[in-house]
Order: structure tokens, then C-alpha cells, then sequence
């Protein structure tokens, strides 16, 4: 065995060899991070709608002065009406997936249902002793089934994502007259948007990420027939067009399996 005769010379020997070793571990570590598995998890965060709806009609009278001026009932204006509005609610669901790792870059499947409490509801003033307008809108889930594909930096995950949703859309609209309220319930199908990041916080186990979606439900096409209340008024007809679309926002946690 060599001898060290210089404390200087030892230290900056032996310094070097477990910096050496050290960096060697962590390269290894940093190796050993496998994003290939089956993984399943939970989320939660908000849910913004953007509710859009214009309506016409044809054969009623505004009672307005007793004009016959065609009215849109819309439950918010009165003639040929649109309106925009955006509820927000909260949003908890679960998610199953499963990534394939090739070098930096990562593919994967991703299905999630979410429970969300979006609901709209607006009452009008009364048009006229004849006429009134109510609309309520609600959602109350929606599932997706989407691809991912991102660029791995060790342990995180930086992604894109895409695909379609499905949820069950409820619209009530009550005129206020004879012919009473018209609901329309549909699962609607549309597509969905997003991307987001994911931190594997202990490797090959356990990661944590945060997601933006954009999801369009399409458009609900409604037709319904009014009859007013007052004796001796026109039957109408009103056509309403809706379309509704959210931004979600969430966190969530996934545990991986293998």
C-alpha cells in the first residue's frame, strides 16, 4: 500500500474519488426512473363553463303595446335573444392510464371520470301577464378518454393531451304558459384539449401533477311549442341553440403500478 505522505495531496485525492463515486450513484438513480406502467389516481380542482344559447321564435306577440314583433324566448331578452354566461363548481374524479417510455420521449392512454356540481338557473321578470321565461342548465359529470404524448427531464413529465368527452347535459326551459316546461336530457359527445406537467416524487411510484382541459360539448338543438295562457293568442314556436364548453383546472396524484 502507497502512503500518503501529503495531507494536501491526500484530501484532494480522496475528495475527488467520492465525488466521483457520488456522481456515479446519481447518475445511476437518475437511470433507474422508469416511466413505463399501468397508473391510476385521483384528481380535484374547478371547472369554468361558458354557457352560449340564442334563440328565435315565430307567431308570438310581445304584448309590448300589443305589437306583433316576434320575441326571442331566451329567458333573457326579447327580441331574437343571445346570451353568455359562465358558472364555475368544483370538480373530484378518478383517472386510469398507462404511459410507454422511449428515451425523453413518453406515449400514453388516459381515461378519467369527474364529477363536477355546475348548474345554472335564471328566472326572468315577467315579459307580461301572459308570458314568463325560466331556463335551468346542469352538468354533473363527464368522462374522457385521451392520448398523451410529452418530453421527459428525469422526473419530470412535460405534456400534451387530447381526445373526446362524453357528459349528460340537462336543460329546462318554462315559458310560463299553457303548454308548460320542455326538458331535453342527452349524453353529448364532443372533444377535449389540454396539457400539463407531472413530478414523480419518489421514482417509479408515485407522481403528482397539475392539467389544463378544454373541453366543447358541441350544440343542443331545441325546438319546443308554446301556447300562451291569455284566450284568443298565437300559438308559436321557439328554436333554441346551445352550446356549452368548460376549462378544468386540476391537480392529481397517481400511483404506478410495477
Amino acid at each position: 500500500m502507497i502512503g500518503c505522505k501529503n495531507l494536501l495531496v491526500c484530501s484532494i485525492f480522496y475528495g475527488v474519488s467520492i465525488g466521483t463515486v457520488s456522481a456515479g450513484a446519481m447518475g445511476s438513480m437518475s437511470d433507474e426512473v422508469k416511466w413505463s406502467a399501468i397508473y391510476a389516481g385521483l384528481n380535484t380542482g374547478a371547472s369554468f363553463g361558458n354557457i352560449r344559447a340564442r334563440a328565435n321564435s315565430s307567431g308570438l306577440y310581445t304584448f309590448n303595446n300589443n305589437t306583433n314583433a316576434n320575441i326571442g324566448a331566451d329567458a333573457l331578452v326579447m327580441q331574437y335573444g343571445q346570451f353568455s354566461v359562465t358558472p364555475a363548481s368544483g370538480v373530484l374524479g378518478l383517472q386510469l392510464g398507462y404511459n410507454w417510455q422511449h428515451e425523453k420521449l413518453l406515449l400514453g392512454l388516459e381515461t378519467s371520470y369527474d364529477f363536477q356540481f355546475e348548474q345554472y338557473n335564471k328566472e326572468n321578470d315577467s315579459l307580461s301577464s301572459n308570458f314568463t321565461t325560466d331556463l335551468t342548465m346542469e352538468s354533473y359529470s363527464f368522462y374522457s378518454i385521451r392520448s398523451r404524448i410529452g418530453y421527459l427531464l428525469s422526473h419530470i413529465l412535460m405534456y400534451g393531451t387530447g381526445g373526446l368527452v362524453l357528459t349528460n347535459e340537462y336543460i329546462e326551459q318554462d315559458f310560463g304558459v299553457v303548454s308548460g316546461p320542455t326538458v331535453y336530457s342527452q349524453f353529448s359527445i364532443g372533444w377535449t384539449v389540454g396539457g400539463g406537467v407531472e413530478w414523480m416524487f419518489i421514482p417509479n411510484k408515485w407522481t403528482l401533477n397539475i392539467q389544463y382541459l378544454f373541453l366543447d360539448y358541441g350544440t343542443i338543438n331545441q325546438t319546443t311549442t308554446v301556447v300562451p295562457a291569455g284566450a284568443g293568442l298565437p300559438v308559436g314556436i321557439v328554436n333554441t341553440n346551445t352550446s356549452v364548453t368548460n376549462n378544468v383546472v386540476t391537480v392529481g396524484i397517481n400511483y404506478l403500478f410495477g
